[in-house]
């Protein structure tokens, strides 16, 4: 099988170039249309929820507007099947596969970098959407019983389309979404979970970019999001990245949900943090 909505449509993978020892052992490959491009492939170390995890957070970063890599599902052919360097094998059949991005660096961590970014605003957009799919991997604050994971990697920045001198930001690598890094099932959707407070994505270095206009227009995003138009992003899974017919549907509602329950909170959990100075949801 094949498919994308993201307006790149490779057939097939061509070409294993090399594994790059990721947590998900991501492999650089060439596909029928020429392009580089990143893919991960059932048979991973950690299983194939986090091609479910991508495949659902790409589309979901869409509905707020953010830019993702141009992403797609393409099936590794058998005759192309290989040992990871781990000692487990990439197995046959659909990879999710995202295009290579020309002049791009990942993120320093340091805010100058920030400053040369042409499309700003999407950095409140990915703080929105990590809040919305607790995402773990780009930057989690600490908890009860855990301490900060910062992950600059995660954030792209491409020059390629920019001016001279400047970047956009493109998030990347949503696989520790949901349930970060754990198998999906039917409890995502507990109560507990849509109604986290937790804010993710928002390194203490971007917080003075965050924009409360962006995030009021995140918040309508959200309000008008419907199980409906979820409900068929989560049917495109592929049954080869192992969800079942009750996670399908908890992960529905949880999304649904979740995207209600933050349309009413997130501007007053973020100003907390953003603009402690401002009466929030009122003089703003």
């Amino acid at each position: 099988m094949s498919g994308s909505t993201s307006g790149w449509t490779p057939r097939s993978i061509e070409t294993i170039v090399r594994c790059l020892g990721t947590s998900t052992e991501c492999a650089v490959v060439e596909t029928d249309d020429g392009a580089t491009a990143y893919a991960k492939f059932v048979g991973n170390a950690e299983g194939p929820h986090v091609l479910a995890c991508e495949w659902i957070a790409v589309h979901l970063a869409a509905l707020l507007g953010l830019p993702t890599l141009q992403f797609a599902i393409v099936d590794l052919p058998a005759t192309l099947a290989f040992r990871f360097p781990s000692g487990g094998f990439a197995e046959a059949g659909p990879a999710f596969v995202t295009k290579e991005a020309l002049d791009a660096i990942p993120w320093s961590g340091q805010t100058e970098d920030l400053r040369k970014l042409e499309n700003l605003a999407d950095i409140t957009r990915m703080v929105v959407l990590d809040t919305w799919i607790l995402n773990c991997d780009r930057y989690r604050p600490s908890g009860p019983s855990r301490l900060v994971r910062r992950n600059c990697d995660n954030v792209l920045l491409v020059g390629e389309g920019a001016r001279a001198g400047h970047f956009r930001l493109v998030a990347m690598d949503h696989t520790h979404s949901f349930t970060c890094g754990r198998s999906l099932d039917a409890r995502i959707a507990n109560i507990g979970q849509i109604k986290s407070m937790d804010i993710f994505g928002l390194f203490p270095e971007i917080i003075e970019f965050v924009q409360k206009e962006v995030v009021l227009d995140c918040a309508a995003r959200l309000a008008a999001v419907s199980a409906g138009a979820i409900l068929p992003v989560v049917e495109s899974v592929p049954s080869a990245w192992g969800l079942d017919a009750a996670t399908r549907t908890a992960l529905v509602r949880f999304v649904h949900e979740r995207a209600q329950f933050l349309s009413t909170t997130i501007l007053d959990s973020l100003g907390t943090i953003c603009w402690p100075q401002t009466t929030m949801m009122g003089v703003c």
